[in-house]
């Protein structure tokens, strides 16, 4: 049998990780270094670690939250792949991006740098034209897969979902992971939009109906995904609803400016806080190439 995976906790208890080899760790910024330390992975172990921030609306802390990117990096080597990202509410609403249309952030967001962007609802309250050019001139990933008709979807930094593969220094073991990413479709936060409507009209789906979607296709056999993890913009209502109905083993989510780490029906459910003064570090790791690494599904109630 191999070994169970271990869960460090940002605070309050672990949750359910995935069955097999698979290890999920988090922490947030103002830890101890004691409780949670980057190494190189050992030599069958295929590891990705993602670095989440989400609701930030200030420049003050990307200083140190480029420090946390780059020194996990360098601490966890060559052999381990480290992602950064940010899950929506960016560009506005605060004082300089109502001067500069969220430049500045963009600007602070390339020289971090920030590997992924999710859209938040406050996403939309930027011209839509001058939200189109940031995307285009943004040299990382936007993932949006439950609003898909959005006019920028046909660029090549914008994705439905993302797969990311990583092996292990000795070759022996493999390990594909998926992101998807939804935002709320509440219409209370976008009653103030006229027509077209927020987001240049593109339509924003089902969160819930997206996310069982492409869970189902990217662990099917059509892409093989060891592990599928959400990153959402969502009410924490709301991100109870994603726990208690679609057997994830973790969530990466903002939308609340508060700090989260708590388990739902046996779903780890993370959120970092406001303004990246915390960042939630969350490492998967599979040891083993033998076995189904997919977490177990729970039983219908």
């Amino acid at each position: 049998m191999p070994p169970r995976p271990s869960i460090i906790p940002t605070s309050g208890s672990g949750g359910r990780p995935p069955s097999g080899a698979h290890k999920v760790a988090s922490r947030s910024l103002g830890e101890s270094p004691v409780s949670w330390q980057p190494s190189p992975p050992k030599p069958s172990e295929a590891r990705l670690t993602i670095i989440q921030v989400t609701d930030v609306y200030t420049l003050a802390n990307f200083a140190s939250l480029r420090t946390l990117i780059t020194e996990t990096k360098k601490l966890s080597g060559n052999d381990a792949k480290v992602v950064s990202v940010l899950t929506g509410d960016f560009l506005a609403p605060y004082l300089l991006s109502s001067v500069d249309s969220g430049a500045g952030m963009m600007n602070a967001l390339a020289k971090t740098p920030i590997d992924y962007l999710t859209r938040g609802n406050h996403e939309a309250d930027i011209n839509h034209r001058t939200t189109c050019r940031h995307v285009a001139d943004f040299n990382g990933t936007w993932i949006n897969t439950n609003m898909q008709d959005h006019e920028t979807m046909h660029h090549e930094h914008h994705k439905p979902f993302e797969i990311i593969t990583i092996s292990s220094p000795d070759g022996t073991t493999t390990l594909k992971i998926g992101l998807i990413a939804v935002l709320s479709d509440n219409r209370n936060l976008y009653a103030h939009f006229k027509t077209p409507g927020p987001f240049g009209g593109a339509t924003i789906q089902d969160p819930w109906d997206t996310l069982e979607e492409y869970k189902a296709l990217l662990e099917g056999p059509e892409y093989n995904c060891d592990l599928v993890i959400p990153l959402q913009h969502l009410y924490v209502e709301d991100d109870h609803k994603n726990c208690q109905k679609i057997d994830f083993p973790v969530v990466l989510s903002g939308h609340d400016h508060h700090r989260v780490d708590e388990v739902v029906e046996g779903t780890r459910l993370l959120k970092p806080g406001l303004d990246a003064v915390y960042a939630t570090v969350l490492d998967i790791s599979l040891t083993s190439s033998s076995g189904n690494c997919l977490p177990k599904k729970r039983k219908p109630h």
